[in-house]
């Protein structure tokens, strides 16, 4: 007992000694220092245990004890791992990984929706855009070991990006999706879609899930597993067209052009998995929302072949699969009622098409001109006659000039190779979104205002 109480308390210390490493590099801010003071705290509990446990153990050797002491020293060695899996929480993490406009840009967009939920970024050397709820675990755990450590918020999250990508502005537009699922989370869309439905419409999902789940005839054990899986399937379908739909009303179709950007080199568009249906059917849906908020006029005009190659894709339909028909079929009847949710709850920051249309030649003007960092510390309006220009609008204009293959710029930047212009450009857009925070900051008559972007 003495030995396994060394080995526990031993990896406490390690662990601790991670955690002080990672504050060393972690540059201070609200949410990572908030889960960092979080992880230290568990920490903290499993060496005070050992601590006392040793304690009692060198008093006494009561052997109706050992069996308790044995299950806390196992069950604290168990909270040690589990703190080290979530050290990887702050890898990529750090000030200079994450991109900086588009940690701006997401403060924004979560700030005025929800009125600020917790989230951190960090990068993977994964080539994905990932969601990892986290604050309803830890905070299971906290209770398992301790009643005095806050909480955390309980849609608390860590956002993941591609470190390949960590400069690249416009791939990191699916971190608004991923932001999506958070807010799903958050507010509790789900809870709040099954309510919105009309009884008749309850009722026909049940059916068709019962319906497929005893398509075979197998033992009604069997069928019990199979329609709470294909429950379960639809219930992940529902938050990720949520987190689209959401995508879409906050930044218009720069999260179809990013999303399109990211499947590409995937090939098959047709196949579904236990969390998403597959990506034709994302991406005609995305296409339908498109149209209803009438962006289709400004891509087709703007650059045709994008909307052209969605609608392609989005013509191929599904692979039929047993395992995924009941929520095919069930997707398209809830579909409206989806977007009305999230519709309900992005209504007051709706990006529309006319805002882009009034500050699209000002943002290619921006983006020709390279937007030298001097002009951020100018008195007079960086952007000229317009007094702001939004981020989204901006980045639409970066997605809209990247997909026109750099309009005007071969006078310019003829000598750079694709990659090369692209990177470029990326570093454009960023700098533009960081000014135009700058810029919303200022009052029209010049004077600057209070502002807080920081996360």
């Amino acid at each position: 007992m003495l030995k396994l109480t060394t080995i526990v308390h031993e990896e406490a210390k390690a662990t601790k000694k991670l955690l002080d490493d990672i504050s060393l590099k972690q540059a201070s801010s609200e949410h990572y220092d908030r889960l960092l003071k979080f992880l230290n705290s568990l920490c903290d509990e499993v060496i005070e245990l050992t601590n006392a446990i040793g304690l009692y153990l060198s008093s006494t050797n009561d052997p109706q004890q050992k069996e308790v002491l044995q299950t806390w020293l196992i069950f604290g060695s168990y909270v040690i791992r589990q703190i080290n899996d979530y050290c990887s929480s702050f890898e990529h993490a750090e000030i200079l990984s994450v991109p900086t406009a588009i940690r701006l840009l997401l403060n924004k967009l979560l700030t005025a929706v929800t009125n600020r939920k917790a989230f951190i970024i960090r990068g993977d050397t994964e080539f994905n855009y990932t969601y990892q709820p986290i604050g309803a675990r830890l905070n299971e755990l906290a209770l398992q070991l301790s009643r005095s450590i806050t909480p955390l918020e309980e849609s608390f999250a860590v956002l993941i990006f591609p470190i390949a990508y960590s400069k690249n502005v416009m791939a990191d537009c699916n971190l608004v999706h991923e932001m999506g699922h958070l807010i799903v989370d958050g507010e509790k869309l789900t809870v709040k879609l099954e309510s919105s439905l009309p009884p008749e419409l309850k009722k026909t999902v049940a059916d068709t899930i019962e319906r497929h789940a005893r398509n075979g005839k197998q033992l009604n054990f069997y069928f019990v597993q199979r329609k709470d899986k294909m429950n379960q399937i639809l219930n992940h379908w529902i938050h990720e067209t949520l987190a689209d739909f959401v995508a879409i009303l906050l930044i218009g179709p720069c999260s179809l052009f990013s999303f399109m950007k990211l499947i590409e080199p995937l090939g098959a568009h047709d196949r579904d998995d236990d969390e998403h249906p597959c990506t034709s059917i994302r991406i005609k849906m995305m296409l339908a929302i498109l149209q209803k908020l009438k962006w289709d006029d400004v891509i087709n005009k703007e650059c045709p072949h994008v909307w052209k190659r969605a609608i392609e894709i989005a013509s191929r339909g599904r692979h039929s699969d047993p395992e995924y028909n009941a929520a095919a079929e069930c997707l398209p009847l809830i579909e409206d009622y989806i977007y009305n949710v999230a519709l309900a709850l992005c209504n007051r920051y709706v990006y529309a098409p006319n805002k882009f249309i009034a500050v699209k030649e000002d943002i290619y003007a921006l983006l020709e001109r390279g937007i030298p960092p001097a002009e951020k510390c100018a008195s007079s309006s960086t952007l000229g006659a317009v007094d702001i220009i939004d981020p989204e609008s901006i980045i639409n204009g970066g997605w809209i000039f990247y997909e026109n293959d750099f309009p005007k710029w071969n006078d310019f930047y003829g000598k750079l190779d694709h990659t090369e212009k692209t990177d470029f450009l990326n570093r454009l857009i960023g700098k533009a979104i960081e000014v135009s925070f700058v810029e919303e900051a200022r009052n029209k008559d010049g004077s600057t205002c209070s502002k807080s972007d920081t996360q």
